[in-house]
């Protein structure tokens, strides 16, 4: 049988190439995958915006009020303890505004945390 429509013996979901659903960590049935996409989003901007400032992890840290151990993390993407308010805080600390907006969602759907950056 071809690499591809094989069965993985753990998750019996097809090996190889597949289409994503546009979150790789729904793609991975990981738990609550919006939630990570989220937070992966969050620390993306984080990133984004200390490279637009030229900071080093010292730095970052001092402007964060945290350790460069947490920034180093944040920077590798090692976010998954880290909360929602942390990291926005950061942003906030990174001189960037933060919007949120909440809209129903028409039943039976599930609703869904969407984060967009600059």
């Amino acid at each position: 049988m071809p690499k591809d429509v094989t069965d993985d013996k753990q998750t019996n979901k097809p090996e190889g190439v597949f289409p994503s659903s546009g979150n790789a960590f729904a793609d991975l049935d990981l738990p609550d995958p919006e939630v990570r996409l989220a937070k992966a989003r969050l620390a993306q901007a984080i990133r984004a915006r200390i490279r637009e400032y030229g900071l080093n992890q010292t730095e970052t840290a001092a402007r964060l009020g945290t350790t460069q151990a947490r920034v180093s993390e944040v920077m590798n993407g090692k976010i998954g303890r880290m909360s929602y308010e942390l990291l926005l805080g950061y942003l906030l600390a990174l001189d960037c505004d933060v919007q949120i907006t909440v809209l129903p969602r028409p039943a039976p759907k599930r609703g869904q945390v969407l984060v967009g950056t600059f």
